[in-house]
């Protein structure tokens, strides 16, 4: 897992590959940045993802995330994947303040 703080102080140097695995309403009402692959959608979709630098999944409370990483990793046991702890829900808890990128 990857916290809100540390992801957020990454974003900029784009050391990270995003994806996000909300559901289009969820994506298109807040988000983060990366690309959209609803986890409903991550299996047909596993060869877009770029393994050129670590992954980052992410969702609402960080469960479809963490499900989204065991799903990468049955494809690419040695890609590097995190999931964000705690999901958006603790991105707009604890960077409330942050901007949006």
């Amino acid at each position: 897992m990857i916290s809100a703080e540390e992801l957020n102080n990454h974003l900029n140097d784009n050391s990270f590959e995003l994806i996000d695995v909300r559901s289009t309403e969820e994506h298109d009402a807040f988000d983060i940045g990366g690309k959209h692959i609803p986890i409903a959608e991550l299996e047909n979709s596993i060869q877009e993802i770029s393994r050129d630098k670590p992954i980052v999944f992410y969702c609402g409370v960080g469960k479809r995330s963490a499900e989204a990483v065991k799903i990468f990793f049955n494809y690419f046991a040695d890609a590097i994947a995190f999931s964000l702890d705690g999901g958006i829900k603790a991105w707009k808890e604890k960077l409330a303040d942050a901007e949006v990128h």
